[in-house]
């Protein structure tokens, strides 16, 4: 059938769900960056040597995403 589970769009169910909505891709985004700085496949000392601000954009990004997330939404569901 149309539209079924295709991952081309939000379930009518997921609009009242913030968790599926909007915060399970901060929390992939946040893992993602976790995994990165603590998995040692790069050297983030040449960013700055050679004033690339990937990363500090990408850490912007985070913050950025993840400031707006409430105590009861953040706490509501366990991220795994």
């Amino acid at each position: 059938g149309g539209g079924g589970g295709d991952g081309g769009g939000a379930a009518v169910g997921d609009a009242a769900d913030p968790y599926k909505r909007k915060y399970k891709a901060i929390a992939l985004c946040l893992q993602t960056l976790v995994n990165t700085l603590q998995g040692n496949y790069v050297n983030f000392g040449v960013f700055a040597l050679y004033d690339d601000p990937a990363l500090t954009d990408a850490l912007h990004a985070c913050v950025a995403h993840g400031t707006p997330i409430t105590l009861a939404d953040g706490t509501a569901r366990r991220v795994e």
